[in-house]
């Protein structure tokens, strides 16, 4: 799962990975459309939320969307609850469903708050009965002079620690532009040789490590 950025149908830095777009206590604006680069080429995002009168929202996105059949996309929905306890703090709950270009289905639910400067979300898989959380720091609450967007987040998904580090700026409050700086866990393969009874060869053994990886990103808020 790519938890914090899905645009993060879910937006950015989502994930499925779907816990890392997760826009829940963004305040993000409420479509927006993006195209990023990262070590594998290309790929564009788009993202739409709405709300309710009620404390409810909906949203929808779906991220690293590209044609290139190698490149797994994903689609996500979300539907939830957002309320102010007070100036500083607020909850939410909510469900999200999302599936990839293979048509694989997950589903999640959460529950998080936010005070001051600090959120924290737990998401359950309810297909694989496993629990994750997200911490994450808006660093523009703390330095209220930034000129620019900084948020960091700590995302444990059970098999790996993943860090997300997202600076973005917004121009005329519609073009935006961003990098974000991650160590996640990714997927692999490796080849090793083998020579047994005068046949030689090569056999795959898939892995699992982990990494820095560097993304930067340009879109219009509509």
């Amino acid at each position: 799962m790519k938890q914090f950025f899905l645009l993060s149908i879910f937006v950015f830095v989502n994930t499925l990975f779907g816990q890392t777009n997760n826009s829940f206590f963004s305040g993000k604006r409420n479509l927006s459309f993006n195209i990023n680069y990262d070590q594998n080429g290309f790929f564009s995002e788009c993202y739409y939320h709405f709300n309710t009168t009620s404390n409810y929202f909906v949203e929808a996105s779906i991220n690293d969307f590209n044609l290139d059949k190698n490149r797994t996309s994903f689609f996500s929905t979300t539907i939830g609850s957002i309320k102010s306890i007070s100036l500083n703090t607020t909850f939410g709950f909510g469900y999200t469903s999302y599936f990839d270009n293979k048509l694989e289905f997950e589903h999640e639910l959460f529950l998080g708050s936010r005070y001051n400067f600090f959120s924290g979300i737990i998401y359950f898989d309810a297909q694989q009965n496993l629990l994750s959380s997200q911490a994450i720091i808006n660093a523009n609450l703390i330095f209220k002079r930034l000129p620019f967007e900084l948020d960091f987040s700590i995302i444990n998904n059970n098999s790996a620690r993943e860090l997300f580090l997202n600076l973005s700026k917004t121009f005329n409050n519609d073009l935006f532009i961003g990098y974000i700086l991650s160590r996640e866990e990714y997927e692999g393969s490796k080849k090793f040789p083998y020579s047994k009874n005068g046949k030689t060869g090569t056999y795959i053994i898939e892995t699992t490590d982990i990494s820095f990886f560097n993304e930067i990103y340009v879109g219009f808020y509509f």
